[in-house]
């Protein structure tokens, strides 16, 4: 075994009723605890979480960090400050209602050769209460696929197929990859992950993908993305209006005009119209007249785009993008959340 350090980052807020969970999985790995650093940040809680996190602070005093911010920033903020106390070679972000398999580490560690900057598996919903693994059956073939990217067409087909995901969690991430790229979250803000892992595609060159299910994400109905009639989902829209910014701070319209637009489509247009189907008990027509000018004013001409013209989209989604271009009135509006809801999108 490969005995790399690994630092492992865990925002922390108001977590009490999952802290010692995921802090369990976490320390009951098969990867020696000797090369692991747990930074877990807690994120201004006003429960017990930060107690909990001090108690195992105490329990394991040379592998465990605590970092208690003032002030609330979201995970965003937890995450890039656990990234500023990292030392490890590789990075991990676990959720704190999130746990891992035994194996998890060990897994994400022997399948990264000498040239991946991020190694990938899948994650399993999980409603489960209490701390549990998955029989070997279930977490499906062990099997590791290597995708090298060597070319800009490779690269604007890793982002346009989207294989990397947004999430933070089921990577194994080279520290010195996000460092020497900036590749940090936005902080207060909700959906952080989206501007983070939308970038992944344009900068990794070496990935490993291992099939097999390691990471539980809990299906916790108080989660940020399932909760309803909360402000924090506009903070979508403002995400995606930064990253595009970023793109071009970045200099990627030139090489990546197309996928840029397409994810955007997806990542903002497409994404926030399920939001107000999915998430807004009465039908939100200011927000969608405002999600209607952010999205024409970046791609006016979204009907040139090359994968659009492909037909690399499906019927509904061709519906609402054909929406841009029309003025819906309030009851049209309803029959089109009525039909994303029908869909499932």
């Amino acid at each position: 075994m490969n005995e790399y350090k690994v630092s492992i980052i865990i925002p922390c807020y108001n977590a009490e009723k999952y802290v010692d969970r995921c802090m369990q999985s976490v320390v009951d790995q098969v990867y020696p605890i000797k090369h692991l650093e747990i930074i877990c940040v807690n994120d201004a809680s006003t429960d017990k979480t930060l107690d909990m996190l001090m108690a195992w602070e105490q329990k394991y005093p040379d592998n465990i960090c605590v970092v208690d911010c003032d002030s609330n920033g979201r995970q965003g903020r937890a995450r890039n400050i656990g990234l500023s106390y990292a030392t490890g070679e590789w990075i991990l972000y676990i959720d704190v209602d999130d746990w891992i398999e035994p194996d998890y580490v060990s897994k994400l560690v022997e399948a990264a050769d000498k040239d991946c900057d991020i190694v990938c598996c899948k994650a399993g919903r999980d409603p489960a209460e209490e701390l549990r693994y998955y029989s070997e059956d279930s977490r499906g073939s062990s099997h590791i696929r290597y995708i090298n990217i060597s070319s800009d067409e490779q690269r604007r087909e890793l982002s346009v197929l989207a294989s990397l995901s947004f999430s933070a969690y089921c990577k194994l991430i080279r520290r010195s990859f996000l460092l020497d790229n900036e590749l940090y979250f936005p902080e207060r803000l909700a959906y952080e992950d989206i501007f983070w892992g939308s970038l992944l595609p344009y900068y990794v060159h070496h990935i490993a993908f291992i099939d097999s299910v390691l990471y539980h994400y809990y299906i916790n109905p108080d989660s940020t993305v399932l909760s309803d009639e909360v402000p924090y989902h506009v903070d979508m829209l403002t995400v995606n209006m930064m990253l595009w910014e970023e793109y071009s701070y970045r200099g990627l319209f030139e090489k990546y005009h197309d996928e840029i637009e397409y994810n955007f489509i997806y990542t903002c247009y497409l994404a926030f119209m399920k939001v107000l189907a999915l998430r807004f008990k009465e039908p939100n027509y200011s927000l969608y007249k405002l999600l209607k000018l952010i999205t024409s004013e970046r791609i006016p001409d979204w009907k040139n785009n090359r994968y659009i013209q492909n037909g690399d989209i499906k019927e509904l989604h061709r519906v609402l993008l054909e929406s841009l271009d029309k003025d819906i009135d309030k009851i049209q509006f309803s029959g089109i959340l009525k039909a994303i809801r029908t869909s499932g999108m």
